[in-house]
């Protein structure tokens, strides 16, 4: 993800306001407003950020509509200076946190606005509220990258005693007093209307809920639209304030309408059209955002590049899928050994050499993978397997958590920018790397994948994501994809292990698609135990010279076919032996081909195909239902002799 993207990702994705930094600076460019400028606009973002390499800061007053401020915790004296605040009153809630050269920025949400400071509150804690930024996640500057320690948590509310403290200590957050000015030519009577039908359906206030955030907001609200303090007191009484749990007093609320006429950002009717615009004059042509457009002229072709000719591409996205236990993983181990050495591929072609970089989870480095490199031929120099990102625990403790997929992206960009030559990046299993992405819905699978795929794009590194295969029944083997639909339609190359048809020793490779290449050849492999030169028993991947034009879709055909056809042949021995001494009731076989672990369909269909011939037992007290084989006269004789119990 480049700084553009990230800037716009921290404005629809979390709220943020944020503006251009120079270049590998804290400071915004030469020319430009800083801080005045910060947006949440995709549009103004795109425009703002007119390159890939401006920092990003942002603006620490408000976020997602609402008050916010930043503790800037300045090294070891920082924390110890927090660490006695914390002490000395009650712990804090885990917020979203920057983490900085020296320390780290922590993010709150505030009843109201705060003002900036430095080291007021402690030593070497600065705030950065009203007329202040930070430097944000994914910019760099003297060659340190700030991220998120954990982008997976969430602003929390500054706790009341933190509140008083950074409020206490900040320079006035209030508008000066121009700004408090009514704007001219605001509608008393339209500015009423406005509010009274605004608080119909208002947010209300709830204890324990956010409700003085709430209030202040709804207040602004009101002073916005063009309504006097009075007013909006008296309006928030009459049309809004019952509906609150519980209800404030006259006093409360007015001090809390009063704090929002004063700390309110925006002049009164702000939101009164009448007061902002003289006229509304048509545009002679209708203004609309600038489109993204590539004339094809301008574009130099050029051919697809291969890490497996015409079966794995360079910046593509590829996966293997298949039930467990059938050697995914040893392809991938395979093809990450041939790309470490340069090695000669099934096909007789020579791979590319490269770095490999595997994010795993079901596997342990030491016992498994690192063994299996070794017999596979790999220089265990150029593989670097993924352990996970820092995080901090539940106890405090520096701890490490999964790879997501959906926001450590760059974190792996930056790994891969310190490697001689990105070639290959393994993801094993790609379902265990998916954050909190719901993996049955497609927006959410496409949206989790972009952004590693773009880095494979970006480095000319192929991307290979190990599945499994779903319980369906279904023949389209892209049906069988393990999760949302996406995850095959994103992928430019689909191929499904299964085992041979022929021969249970045998494993295929078979396309399911190949939107960039060859989609019916079918490769053919072994699972081989080896023991390395230590001792250590291992086993690696052996292909074979045979390859064979067969989809996916037929390889699980096939084999769905003659495991069927096996299971039938079985069963009709089965009966075959229950039958072949006489006679005997159709409970008792079908109880025992149970035992045997033979379901009923496939009893029925061996029975049918045997042609076995049921009667009904007339001497028995429970009507039994009698089984026997075509063409045994002698038996059908002596039960009869027996006891006549044939109709």
């Amino acid at each position: 993800m480049n700084l553009r993207e990230q800037a716009l990702s921290l404005a629809q994705h979390r709220g943020f306001n944020v503006f251009p930094l120079a270049p590998g600076s804290k400071k915004p460019p030469y020319g430009s407003n800083g801080f005045k400028d910060a947006t949440r606009d995709a549009h103004l973002i795109r425009q703002a950020f007119s390159t890939d390499n401006f920092n990003i800061g942002i603006r620490c007053d408000v976020c997602n509509d609402t008050s916010i401020f930043v503790l800037d915790i300045d090294g070891p004296e920082g924390e110890a200076a927090l660490a006695d605040l914390v002490a000395t009153n009650k712990p804090l809630p885990a917020t979203l946190e920057n983490k900085t050269r020296r320390g780290r920025h922590m993010i709150f949400y505030a009843a109201g606005p705060v003002g900036s400071s430095v080291s007021k509150v402690g030593n070497h804690i600065d705030v950065r509220g009203h007329n202040g930024y930070i430097v944000a996640p994914g910019s760099t500057v003297d060659d340190y990258t700030y991220h998120f320690v954990d982008p997976h948590k969430r602003i929390q509310r500054a706790p009341e005693w933190l509140y008083r403290l950074v409020r206490s200590a900040g320079t006035a957050a209030e508008a000066a007093p121009a700004d408090r000015t009514p704007l001219p030519g605001v509608d008393a009577d339209r500015a009423q209307q406005r509010a009274i039908t605004y608080l119909a359906t208002a947010p209300v206030a709830t204890e324990g809920e956010g409700g003085d955030t709430i209030t202040y907001k709804v207040a602004a609200k009101l002073k916005d639209f063009g309504a006097t303090q009075q007013q909006a007191v008296e309006l928030m009484l009459e049309h809004w304030n019952e509906r609150c749990n519980p209800p404030w007093d006259t006093d409360e609320l007015s001090a809390k309408v009063a704090h929002a006429f004063k700390y309110g950002q925006e002049q009164p009717g702000s939101m009164a059209a009448e007061a902002v615009f003289e006229k509304v004059e048509q545009p002679t042509k209708p203004t609309m955002p600038p489109l993204y457009v590539t004339r094809v002229a301008d574009v130099q072709a050029r051919p697809i590049e291969w890490l497996w000719p015409s079966v794995f591409a360079l910046g593509k996205h590829s996966i293997i899928a298949g039930q467990p236990g059938l050697g995914k993983s040893q392809l991938s181990i395979y093809l990450a050994a041939a790309v470490s050495v340069g090695g000669t591929l099934p096909d007789g072609s020579k791979c590319l050499q490269g770095d490999v970089v595997m994010l795993t989870m079901e596997d342990d480095v030491a016992d498994t993978i690192r063994p299996r490199l070794e017999a596979a031929g790999a220089d265990l120099n150029r593989v670097y397997v993924l352990d996970g990102v820092p995080a901090k625990l539940k106890n405090g403790q520096d701890g490490m958590r999964a790879f997501d997929l959906t926001s450590d992206v760059p974190l792996l960009g930056e790994l891969a920018d310190k490697l001689a030559d990105l070639r290959l990046i393994i993801v094993d299993p790609i379902s265990a790397f998916m954050g909190e992405t719901d993996s049955h819905k497609n927006a959410e699978v496409r949206a989790a994948l972009s952004m590693i795929s773009k880095l494979a794009e970006s480095r000319r590194a192929a991307l290979l994501s190990i599945s499994h295969l779903n319980k369906s029944s279904e023949s389209n083997a892209l049906s069988r994809v393990t999760g949302s639909g996406a995850f095959a339609a994103q992928a430019r190359a689909v191929y499904i292990v299964a085992r041979d048809s022929d021969d249970d020793t045998l494993r295929t490779m078979s396309p399911a698609k190949n939107n960039v290449g060859d989609d019916r050849t079918s490769f053919f492999f072994t699972v081989e135990g080896v023991t390395l030169g230590s001792g250590i028993a291992t086993s690696k991947a052996v292909w074979q010279e045979r390859t064979e034009e067969r989809s996916a879709d037929e390889a699980l055909e096939k084999k769905k076919t003659r495991d069927t056809d096996t299971a039938v042949s079985r069963a009709a021995r089965f009966i075959h032996e229950q039958l072949q001494d006489g006679p005997k009731p159709g409970k008792e076989v079908q109880s025992a081909a149970k035992d045997a672990g033979i379901s009923d369909k496939t009893l029925r269909r061996a029975r049918e195909a045997l042609g076995v011939l049921t009667k009904k037992a007339e001497g028995s007290k429970n009507g039994e239902w009698m089984w026997i084989l075509p063409g045994s006269t002698a038996e059908l004789a002596r039960a009869k002799t027996a006891g006549d119990i044939f109709n």
